[in-house]
């Protein structure tokens, strides 16, 4: 009994210094204690939702989350304190809170930046584009100009000369010293990273990867011609949409028509990228798969940009939004360059078979250890810059990994390949605010991540639906 009195009265002391402690907390973060105080350094409580960090599989109800000055800085319970009346909450009760999500591979448009904040996605990694374009966003964005994600961003994709035309392009390799010229000049310009294409040689991706390491960048890309082992072993660090990997688990070679034009973006498609997976074999891949995690390297996945469709069959899946989206895009997604009406009833049928072994790969290679993250090479047709990645992620649970599982791949696993696992990625003191509070549980279903409350990017609120299709805060 005695032992139990001073267990509950122990209780109650360590509570109450609780109290103490958050309610000094308060005092020192509140504006009129501040010297340069201003109304957005308010601090920004979010009360009663239930905290689900993925990288830790951490859950933890009826929290309190503190933010102040675009950070986390601290994580309780709720009831072990009371709340001045001076400070600006959210009322979570009932809601989901996860961390803001990442795709790491995507094309960004001027039009994409609010779709992307009003779906949650916090940070991106552009895999491509022109860079003074990509400066102009982060600045823009980091003044508070536009209202849009966190950017990494790398340069127009490398690739070796294969033809005499090729030689005048400037982003056309013509040899290893060249290659090393063309990195050192992408890195004085500030790039996250350095991507490189399908028919990069050998040579000139070993030339590419040791100057890149010398300046701890990292190298990505499609490794298509070099095969993902070669590549692994060199010391890249993502292989994108998984290209370069059934390459080389292939049980015999493609059967490609004698005019075949690898140029040809139809011809690319309907006989190699969107066919190959079904071609390989099952050993050879699970020797792939021990490569790249002994090599450390991750594997982003597309999956909603190789989940092939008819064009009116796509288009009726994204009735709810069609009209919405802009025109050029629309246009872009019916009218892609190639005529989709000539792929006929085998076509189709080898491209679900091979969309089926690919799903299999990555729930294969994650539960053996193996690194991914998600990405939707949006604006692609029909690829929505935003809600893909919610629609990345459905599919990556249809593999057989679960909701939590698939949050890591969308959040802390994108963080720890962006360098920066310490800052985004999830719900800790000291990360960056980057938040999503959801109305319903992602854990029962993927799908309630697509149901948005508010996001929350480096302590900004922002209203979904008015982001989207107006302007954009709470």
């Amino acid at each position: 009994m005695l032992a139990n009195n001073m267990l509950a009265n122990n209780k109650k002391y360590k509570e109450f210094l609780g109290r103490i402690y958050f309610f000094i907390l308060l005092i020192l973060i509140s504006p009129s204690f501040s010297e340069n105080s201003q109304s957005s350094d308010k601090p920004l409580i979010l009360v009663g939702g239930t905290i689900i960090n993925p990288e830790t599989e951490f859950i933890l109800k009826n929290s309190v989350v503190v933010i102040r000055n675009e950070k986390i800085i601290k994580i309780s319970k709720k009831g072990e304190f009371n709340l001045p009346p001076d400070i600006d909450v959210i009322e979570c009760s009932g809601k989901y809170i996860i961390p803001g999500l990442i795709d790491m591979h995507i094309h960004i448009e001027f039009w994409s930046l609010k779709y992307l904040i009003s779906y949650g996605v916090t940070t991106v990694r552009d895999c491509g584009n022109i860079i003074r374009v990509m400066k102009y966003f982060v600045e823009k964005i980091e003044k508070g100009e536009f209202v849009g994600p966190r950017i990494f961003w790398g340069n127009r994709p490398l690739e070796s000369v294969v033809k005499e035309s090729e030689k005048e392009n400037p982003w056309k390799i013509r040899g290893p010293e060249h290659a090393a010229e063309l990195s050192k000049e992408l890195i004085s310009q500030g790039v996250h990273h350095i991507k490189v294409y399908n028919r990069i040689k050998y040579e000139d991706l070993k030339a590419i990867v040791e100057v890149a390491k010398q300046h701890n960048i990292p190298v990505i890309g499609h490794v298509r011609d070099v095969g993902a082992i070669k590549a692994a072993e060199l010391g890249v660090r993502s292989i994108e949409h998984g290209i370069g990997i059934p390459e080389v688990c292939l049980k015999s070679p493609l059967d490609l028509p004698d005019d075949y034009d690898d140029d040809d973006l139809f011809q690319r498609f309907r006989y190699w990228q969107f066919v190959i997976w079904k071609n390989i074999d099952d050993d050879k891949a699970e020797d792939v798969m021990k490569i790249l995690i002994d090599n450390d390297v991750f594997v982003v996945s597309t999956l909603i940009s190789d989940n092939v469709r008819k064009p009116f069959e796509r288009k009726k899946e994204l009735e709810f939004i069609w009209d919405r989206l802009p025109k050029m895009f629309r246009r872009f997604s019916l009218d892609p360059g190639f005529n989709t009406d000539e792929w006929n009833q085998e076509d189709c049928n080898n491209f679900a078979l091979s969309f089926e072994r690919e799903k299999r790969w990555f729930n294969d290679f994650f539960k053996k250890g193996g690194k991914i993250a998600a990405g939707t090479d949006s604006p692609v047709p029909f690829t929505i810059p935003g809600y893909s990645l919610h629609e990345e992620m459905q599919l990556l649970c249809s593999t057989g990994l679960t909701p939590m599982e698939v949050l890591k791949i969308a959040t802390s696993n994108a963080s720890e390949l962006l360098g920066i696992p310490e800052q985004i990625g999830s719900i800790k003191e000291g990360e960056f605010a980057d938040l999503v509070i959801l109305n319903e549980n992602p854990l029962d279903d993927i799908k309630n991540t697509l149901k948005i409350y508010r996001v929350i990017k480096s302590g900004q609120i922002y209203d979904p639906e008015k982001v989207r299709f107006g302007k954009g805060r709470r």
